[in-house]
């Protein structure tokens, strides 16, 4: 299917802040005359870049159905990531079972600007980084070679740090031609070097939330320069208008009984979100913002006996090969 038919019908029908990703990385794709599902496959498992792309609830759950049942006949299991709560009945109405991964963090921007980012941390934060001769910069793209290469530079030192490596399917990796379809939020040394960035992911509608997804800095960057960077950044979308700021995805957070999740969904959960994370200080990064949780789903069909094949294609797809 060609890239341009899958952006006219994600121009039409996008709802989704991440719908950027079912075309980019590369997915393989089921079509009918209603939609298009982006998926990819590895050891027999599809799995699903949630949700089909179709003009309604109805014909979502349609298209689904016609997948599973083409995926029934060729004998390959289907699982679905990173479901929001509002779609979970799109699975189920195909007999997939659910669970959920975590919960995302949604910031209310100008609560947040009026609110939160008064609180004693931030001001503390904004008058030591102020003083310090600190600024931050929005680059819209097309980007010059001289900036990606510093944005390059920044990402090499953040990937050498214990356990970080790129991941890819369900999100970005750094790649100069995904980031000159990026806007670029930046923080500056007093030298004017940057020491932090974070990408906006494109979106195919205005009216979605704004999401992120490198956020990467130097090694040697100053104490606190990611919380600098998000204070910024959220003033900077107040001044837009924007009303919601989608920060991301927190596994295992927000969860009912955390404890009690079993081992293989333990597994699943690491495949798709890197077993080195310290999942509970991203939640607690996220928290100083005072985000709205809202749940995040996994879907699959089969049975527990087929979890390691589900975990080793989550882990071929999901793993960065240069």
């Amino acid at each position: 299917m060609a890239e341009s038919q899958i952006k006219t019908y994600l121009s039409k029908f996008s709802n989704n802040s991440e719908d950027y990703f079912k075309s980019w990385p590369a997915k393989q794709y089921f079509d009918d005359e209603s939609g298009i599902i982006a998926y990819g496959e590895a050891h027999d498992v599809r799995v699903i870049v949630a949700d089909p792309i179709c003009n309604d609830m109805p014909s979502r759950i349609n298209l689904l159905n016609t997948f599973m049942s083409q995926s029934h006949l060729d004998k390959k299991l289907v699982v679905a990531c990173d479901i929001p709560e509002s779609s979970t009945g799109i699975y189920t109405s195909n007999s997939l079972e659910v669970m959920q991964i975590g919960a995302t963090a949604i910031i209310d921007v100008q609560k947040c600007v009026q609110s939160t980012l008064h609180s004693k941390n931030f001001r503390n934060v904004r008058n030591r980084f102020n003083k310090n001769s600190y600024s931050s910069e929005f680059f819209e793209p097309p980007h010059s070679p001289e900036l990606l290469n510093e944005l390059r530079a920044v990402s090499d030192s953040w990937l050498s740090l214990p356990g970080r490596e790129e991941r890819t399917f369900l999100l970005g990796y750094f790649d100069d031609s995904y980031l000159q379809d990026c806007r670029i939020f930046a923080v500056k040394n007093q030298s004017g070097h940057i020491e932090a960035f974070v990408n906006i992911v494109p979106v195919y509608r205005p009216d979605l939330d704004v999401t992120i997804d490198l956020m990467r800095h130097k090694t040697n960057a100053s104490h606190q320069v990611m919380d600098y960077l998000f204070l910024e950044l959220i003033e900077y979308l107040a001044s837009i208008g924007q009303k919601h700021f989608d920060l991301g995805l927190a596994p295992f957070s927000h969860i009912d009984h955390p404890n009690n999740i079993p081992e293989h969904a333990v597994k699943i959960l690491h495949a798709l979100h890197a077993p080195w994370f310290d999942y509970a200080g991203l939640e607690q990064f996220k928290n100083k913002f005072d985000p709205e949780w809202k749940p995040v789903y996994f879907a699959w069909s089969g049975n527990l006996l087929d979890f390691p094949r589900i975990e080793q294609a989550l882990n071929q797809l999901i793993t960065y090969k240069l």
